[in-house]
């Protein structure tokens, strides 16, 4: 590896998906009278934050920046789903109560699980490290583990659901 940074095209998307979140995000809680416009911006919010941390574990080329970044894209990912259920809801205008309450027990094992993948490596509960491809890019190589899965068949339950 010649760098601890690197550079590919795809990246000029990613920054278009942050900045797009942003937008969308900003526009949303401007406009949080309108019916299913802060779960957009939770929404939004969420697919921002995983693009953007995604965009910065690819910059890096090292194992350690790698990891870091991947750790912290699970604070955004992971509430895609919770968010997706309630902005549908509220959009198509079901006849769910959403309540606060509904939205914490929707939220409470993504959080859960949100915290075991960024304090992954005090138990390994989500996955094992096992190093970095180079071609083209160096990306971080895992085995996943039973939090991994856990928490993606709640956020796939969750949205066919919603």
């Amino acid at each position: 590896m010649e760098g601890a940074w690197q550079f590919h095209p795809v990246f000029i998307l990613l920054l278009a998906s942050v900045v797009l979140s942003a937008g969308i995000t900003t526009y949303s809680f401007r406009n949080r009278e309108t019916p299913g416009a802060t779960a957009l911006g939770f929404l939004s919010l969420s697919a921002g934050w995983w693009s953007a941390a995604y965009l910065l574990q690819l910059t890096g080329a090292t194992l350690d920046w790698q990891f870091m970044w991947l750790r912290m894209s699970y604070l955004g990912s992971s509430f895609l789903a919770p968010s997706l259920f309630v902005f549908a809801a509220q959009y198509v205008d079901a006849r769910i109560d959403i309540t606060p309450r509904l939205v914490a027990v929707l939220s409470l094992p993504i959080v859960v699980i949100s915290l075991l993948a960024v304090t992954n490596p005090l138990h390994g509960f989500m996955w094992t490290v096992t190093g970095l491809t180079e071609t083209p890019l160096a990306i971080i190589q895992r085995d996943f583990h039973t939090g991994y899965y856990a928490l993606i068949a709640y956020s796939y339950l969750v949205v066919l659901v919603g």
